[in-house]
């Protein structure tokens, strides 16, 4: 038995945050969260566990995650 109190019946819904997507976040998917800060841009996996920042934007996937990153490209050059 687990000592965890997550619930396995839980389904976290997430818009993905990319320009032009409109996909929702299921279960099985494997999502990222792109962060910009001033001098860095990273991603790391989506947990739904944690909760997410307002720096943050969820990706439903690589293709997404590149259309955030020329974005923030873009805003470095001005």
């Amino acid at each position: 038995m687990s000592t965890s109190n997550r619930n396995p019946y839980q389904v976290t819904t997430v818009r993905c945050a990319a320009p032009g997507c409109s996909n929702l976040r299921r279960q099985a998917n494997h999502w990222f969260v792109a962060v910009e800060q001033e001098d860095a841009f990273f991603c790391r996996p989506y947990l739904h566990d944690a909760q997410i920042a307002t720096t943050e934007k969820p990706v439903c996937g690589q293709a997404c995650a590149q259309k955030i990153f020329e974005r923030y490209l873009t805003k470095q050059t001005v």
